[in-house]
C-alpha cells in the first residue's frame, strides 16, 4: 500500500527560491567579470597590433601618422595592418592624437569613460596603461611590444627577397638575401623569442636593434646567426648598411646539435648587455653598445630556407 507523500511546505519553497536567487547573484557577476576580462584582452591585442602597424609606418616615413580621427589612422596604416578595428571590444571608438611628434592611442576601457583607472593607453608603441585586469597586477608588467603567430604578414615588412606566412613565417626565395623587419625603430631594451627551423642550406639569422632607411634594404644593426656555413657556429655580427662585419662573438654549436629541427631562440638586449639563449641555455653573453635602438627582424641567405614559428617581443627595463 502506497504511503501519502506530502508536497513542499511554503517555507521550504521560500528557502529554495532564496538559494536560487543567491546562486544567480553569484553567477551573474562572475560571468560579467569573465566577459570583461576577455574583452579587455581582445582590445589590448588589437591595440598592440595597430601600434605595430604605426611603428612600421614610422619606419617607412620617419614620422608617425598625423590622423585627424581613428578612421583616418586605420586608413593611414592599412598597408601595414589591414582592416584595423576602429572600436574597442565594448563598442567605443578608440582615440588617437599626435602632439609634438609623439602619439597617444587610447581605449576608454570597461566603463567607457576617459581618464579612469581602466583605460588602455599606448604612447609611441609602449603600453603605459593596461586596463583593469593587469598582467601581474602592475602596469607594464611584461609589456608585449610585438607578437605574431604568422597567420598573416601584418606588421612584418619584407625589405629584400620574399617571405610568406601560413601559420609560420617562411623565406620564399633561394639564392637571394631574404630580409624582413618588424617593430619600432625606437625600441631600446627588449627580448625576442621565437622558434626556428632550418629547412635547408647555410643558416639563418635574427636581427635586433636594427634600422632600415626609408625606401632602402640597407639594414644596420646586430644579427645573431645559426651558421653551419661558418663551421657550425653561433655568431653575432654587426651589419652596417646591409654589409656584415666579421663576427664580434662566436661559439661552437654543442655536440649533437641538429640543424634541421626546431630550436627556441631568445635574444635579450638591455643597455649594452646581450644575452642569447638557444633551447633555454645561454650560448653568448657579452657587452656591446654599437647600436642602442631599433627593430627586430629575420634573415636567410644563399640556398638557405628557414621557417619561424611564433614570435614575441617583450619590453625590458
Amino acid at each position: 500500500m502506497l504511503k501519502n507523500k506530502n508536497g513542499f511546505t511554503l517555507i521550504e519553497l521560500l528557502i529554495v527560491i532564496i538559494v536560487i536567487a543567491v546562486l544567480a547573484g553569484v553567477g551573474i557577476p562572475t560571468y560579467s567579470i569573465l566577459q570583461n576580462r576577455a574583452r579587455e584582452s581582445a582590445t589590448k591585442t588589437e591595440m598592440s597590433r595597430a601600434a605595430t602597424g604605426i611603428g612600421v609606418y614610422s619606419a617607412d616615413n620617419d614620422f608617425y601618422p598625423a590622423a585627424a580621427d581613428i578612421a583616418a589612422l586605420a586608413e593611414s596604416i592599412s598597408p601595414y595592418y589591414a582592416n584595423m578595428k576602429t572600436s574597442d571590444a565594448w563598442g567605443t571608438l578608440y582615440t588617437y592624437s599626435l602632439v609634438s611628434g609623439s602619439y597617444t592611442f587610447k581605449s576608454f576601457g570597461i566603463d567607457k569613460t576617459e581618464n579612469t583607472d581602466d583605460d588602455i593607453i599606448i604612447v609611441d608603441g609602449i603600453m603605459t596603461a593596461d586596463g583593469k585586469y593587469k598582467t601581474g597586477g602592475t602596469t607594464n608588467a611584461a609589456t608585449v611590444l610585438f607578437s605574431s603567430s604568422f597567420d598573416n604578414m601584418d606588421g612584418i615588412k619584407t625589405i629584400t627577397g620574399a617571405w610568406n606566412a601560413d601559420g609560420k613565417l617562411n623565406s620564399s626565395l633561394s639564392n637571394v638575401e631574404n630580409r624582413a623587419v618588424f617593430g619600432d625603430p625606437s625600441w631600446t631594451n627588449y627580448e625576442v623569442n621565437t622558434n626556428a627551423t632550418l629547412l635547408k642550406g647555410w643558416g639563418y639569422g635574427i636581427y635586433y636593434r636594427a634600422t632600415v632607411p626609408s625606401g632602402s634594404g640597407a639594414i644596420s644593426g646586430f644579427i645573431f646567426q645559426v651558421d653551419p656555413g661558418w663551421g657550425n657556429m653561433f655568431i653575432v655580427r654587426k651589419v652596417i648598411n646591409g654589409n656584415e662585419t666579421s663576427p664580434i662573438q662566436s661559439v661552437s654549436m654543442p655536440a649533437g646539435f641538429s640543424l634541421n629541427t626546431q630550436h627556441a631562440i631568445s635574444i635579450s638586449v638591455s643597455g649594452d648587455k646581450h644575452i642569447i639563449k638557444v633551447d633555454g641555455k645561454v650560448v653568448l653573453d657579452f657587452n656591446d653598445s654599437s647600436f642602442t635602438s631599433g627593430q627586430a627582424g629575420v634573415r636567410s641567405w644563399s640556398s638557405s630556407s628557414v621557417s619561424f614559428d611564433n614570435i614575441v617581443v617583450t619590453k625590458l627595463p
